[in-house]
């Protein structure tokens, strides 16, 4: 969905630059990351019901929130990218429920529904629940990531993602998704463990 740095050495350069919070390093990470995901994010919460000003709002809480997590968790070594969407769309339901909005139970985090409840053991509520699949969408390749959200979030067929991505066919693109979808529940069973111990 977003693409902030190519590799992972420059992730983790942009991260760094990230956490110092002044000079021309984190300037030019902030303009990256606006630019990669600004716009998308932007466009998802005006299909789920903001306005243009909410939506800015948003984002701009959305990006104080990386921050803000980059600066209390030096280990933190996810995508800023997918951190930085996972946080505004929660942000935003929190604001829907709030003004009493009806917003369905973030259609980004549907999948999140596809545990089994042996993977989330203390996750009961939903807000938690959507923030955990954003951590746990931040530690999985880019590659992944954006099949799951194409296929989840923006319900791209598998003939769609398939294309997109590059696929033989449709049937490899089923393949990949399950993969990606068993790597992302794998994760999550090793944070339940983690939660338990």
């Amino acid at each position: 969905m977003f693409n902030l740095a190519k590799n992972k050495a420059s992730d983790t350069a942009a991260l760094q630059s990230l956490r110092i919070g002044e000079g021309p390093a984190f300037e030019q990470a902030i303009t990256r990351l606006y630019g990669a995901c600004r716009s998308g994010t932007i466009a998802w919460l005006g299909k789920h019901g903001a306005r243009h000003e909410e939506a800015e709002d948003v984002f701009q809480e959305a990006l104080l929130a990386l921050l803000r997590k980059l600066r209390s968790d030096p280990d933190f070594d996810g995508a800023p990218d997918a951190y930085l969407f996972g946080a505004a769309c929660f942000i935003w339901q929190k604001i829907c429920r709030k003004k009493g909005r009806e917003l369905q139970v973030m259609e980004a985090w549907k999948y999140a529904q596809a545990f089994e409840p042996r993977y989330l053991p203390e996750i009961e509520r939903p807000m938690e629940a959507a923030a955990l699949v954003s951590e746990l969408l931040s530690e999985l390749s880019d590659d992944c990531r954006a099949i799951l959200l194409d296929f989840y979030v923006e319900k791209s067929s598998l003939e769609e993602i398939a294309q997109k991505h590059g696929f033989k066919n449709k049937d490899v693109a089923k393949q990949s998704k399950y993969r990606c979808m068993e790597r992302l529940k794998n994760l999550a069973k090793k944070k339940g463990d983690h939660l338990n111990t």
